[in-house]
């Protein structure tokens, strides 16, 4: 299965997939986590900091409109783009990618997913809940993945 993801859809995805299972499911899911991770330029544009218990990234980049070149803070274009804002935009730091996740571990994602719907739907009813729910960041994984 292809499916374009987030960067938020990502993290998500590769944080519902489980860390034990039979060996051929290990590989399975190694090799999802390895199409789910984030390469080299994705992690220099991102910029992430682990701030206490959350991941933080940068949403958008500045680019020079001719080159598409990424400009930084400390750089001479930072001061070009302030000067002469007609020759800079904002971009999606990393936008949606394609990633190719293999049934098993979609299966996994899916379990998962719904295990969070079905944990939210009993906390509804007032009964208790073991684990966390299913919450606003999951919907558009939710809307890929199982529905």
């Amino acid at each position: 299965m292809t499916m374009k993801l987030s960067v938020l859809e990502r993290m998500l995805a590769v944080n519902m997939l489980p860390k034990e299972g039979s060996i051929t499911n290990l590989k399975l899911i190694r090799e999802a986590r390895e199409a789910l991770s984030f390469n080299e330029m994705e992690n220099k544009l991102l910029q992430f900091k682990q701030e206490e218990n959350q991941v933080r990234w940068r949403d958008t980049i500045v680019v020079n409109k001719e080159t598409g070149t990424p400009i930084e803070d400390n750089d001479e274009a930072f001061l070009d783009a302030n000067l002469h804002p007609e020759n800079y935009e904002a971009r999606p730091a990393v936008g949606e990618v394609e990633i190719k996740i293999g049934g098993v571990a979609s299966g996994m994602i899916v379990a998962a997913l719904k295990k969070l719907e079905e944990n939210a739907v009993k906390k509804e009813k007032g009964e208790k809940v073991e684990g966390d729910c299913l919450g606003e960041q999951h919907i558009s994984l939710y809307e890929k993945f199982v529905t």
